[in-house]
């Protein structure tokens, strides 16, 4: 009877530790990224979004680029965290990153070339007395099919500035993203988005639409792998 309980005893212990093991967390994912050395590292951006049992109510978030940093330490909830990075003169970069993966992961520079792109404001009023300048970002509207969500605001990057003139016109170097292969399944869900701030405050002072045979149909420029002449946006007061 003694060594019958004991057995009753070992199997219950044996079907309790497999629910305690369910229940406590996994190891949390932990991954170091490196960027080359070749690349100006304060322009990098990182943006990610983490998956899976712990990660799937987890919103995305950035790593923010520190002058000199190669290296930053990723550390977020979930079973796997996807990566999209943008390291200026080199193709976009995505990784989907899980726990049985190399915990250091190198962020290869595929150099990609540049597209010139010659504009001007229209009207120019919104420049009457300040001091402005042009940003350009590149929004990623396959970024939500990539991270797997349904809402949230699009990825974007900012990849140029430029001072414009006294009649509107700037020019811009940017990357061409046309042409790189690592977007091309992406294509149709990319764009450009042009701002005008104020230099002192930040503020966004008008958007840049685009015009009609170069929109995307709700007035940002489309990516092309060239734009001939100067190409004339509507100045939309913010």
């Amino acid at each position: 009877m003694k060594y019958g309980a004991t057995a009753v005893a070992l199997l219950l212990l044996a079907s309790v530790l497999p629910a305690q093991d369910a229940l406590q967390p996994s190891t949390p994912l932990r991954f170091l990224l490196v960027l080359p050395n070749n690349v100006p590292i304060e322009a990098a951006q990182i943006q990610y979004f983490p998956s899976g049992p712990q990660g799937g109510g987890a919103s995305g978030s950035f790593l923010k680029p520190e002058p000199r940093l190669h290296a930053y330490g990723l550390n977020p909830p979930g079973t796997e965290v996807k990566v999209m990075a943008y390291l200026p003169g080199c193709q976009f970069i995505t990784l989907n990153l899980t726990r049985d993966m190399l915990t250091t992961q190198a962020l290869a520079c595929r150099p990609l070339r540049s597209v010139n792109l010659s504009g001007r404001e229209s009207p120019t009023d919104v420049l009457a007395g300040r001091t402005t300048f042009v940003e350009v970002r590149y929004l990623a509207r396959w970024g939500h099919y990539f991270f797997g969500i349904m809402d949230g605001m699009v990825p974007m990057f900012k990849v140029a500035t430029a001072a414009p003139s006294a009649d509107g016109t700037f020019k811009v170097s940017l990357p061409d993203f046309a042409d790189d292969a690592a977007m091309e399944y992406w294509k149709n869900s990319r764009c450009w988005w042009l701002l005008l701030r104020d230099v002192g405050t930040l503020n966004i002072l008008a958007l840049l639409k685009a015009p009609e045979s170069l929109s995307d149909g709700m007035g940002k420029l489309e990516v092309r792998p060239s734009y001939p002449g100067v190409v004339t946006f509507t100045a939309v007061p913010n």
